[in-house]
């Protein structure tokens, strides 16, 4: 059981980490969303993440915006979301879906970094226990939960930019010169790592239950023989 134990436990972290760097990866570069072709006059936008534009002569597409840049100004060269120069257009480049994905992503990366750094040091620490403690199998159940839940948030992240950045209300004018590009599909991967991982951590956490009710000793009252034997008055 010990073995078994110590198996989920490091596939369950292997997994877990695998899942934090892909969603981290995917969460720091700007390729979220690519044009198929760069040369197409139509492109604006050259690629774009959670963080990063960059533009390739892009022009303000709301009259509000419009009117804010009088002199009709064309935005080229990569820039941060937030960055002073863009905050004309930042309605535009940040729709609220766009920053809900923004913080679903971001709470994803946080949970499985967590996740992964605390299970590598219980991992060190414990997987060659033979004798758990409870307060362990609860931890496990912790990051277990975690791990999973941070998949199912990084899941939903994508999902809603999945489907809304095929809309025209928003920076991208011609969603159909674009497609999801390699930082996306690595968030997509890392979610589905991280709900595994979860999984065999949640499994990690039984195990350890399994071990305490295996090794409890079982007590069972016995009753003297001298107690049996009748007493007999003269």
């Amino acid at each position: 059981m010990a073995s078994r134990k110590a198996g989920y436990i490091l596939t369950g972290f292997l997994l877990s980490l695998i899942g934090f760097i892909l969603s981290f990866v995917g969460f720091a570069t700007p390729y979220w969303l690519e044009p198929f072709n760069r040369d197409d006059e139509i492109v604006e936008i050259e690629n774009l993440g959670m963080w990063q534009y960059c533009f390739s002569g892009y022009t303000a597409s709301r009259p509000g915006n419009q009117d804010m840049d009088i002199l009709g100004k064309r935005y080229t060269g990569c820039k941060w979301v937030f960055h002073r120069e863009v905050y004309t257009i930042l309605p535009e480049i940040c729709p609220v879906w766009f920053r809900i994905t923004q913080a679903l992503i971001s709470v994803d990366v946080v949970g499985s970094a967590f996740v992964s750094l605390m299970a590598l040091v219980f991992l060190c620490l414990n997987m060659c226990d033979a004798y758990p403690t409870a307060k362990e199998g609860k931890l496990y159940l912790i990051f277990g939960l975690i791990s999973s839940i941070s998949g199912y948030i990084c899941a939903a992240a994508v999902l809603v930019f999945g489907y809304f950045s095929d809309s025209k209300e928003w920076a991208i004018k011609e969603p159909l010169y674009y497609h999801l590009s390699w930082s996306y599909m690595f968030c997509v991967v890392g979610g589905g790592f991280s709900i595994f991982g979860g999984m065999f951590l949640l499994l990690a956490s039984m195990q350890v239950k399994a071990l305490l009710k295996a090794t409890k000793p079982n007590y069972k009252p016995t009753l003297e023989l001298s107690t049996l034997t009748p007493t007999v008055r003269y």
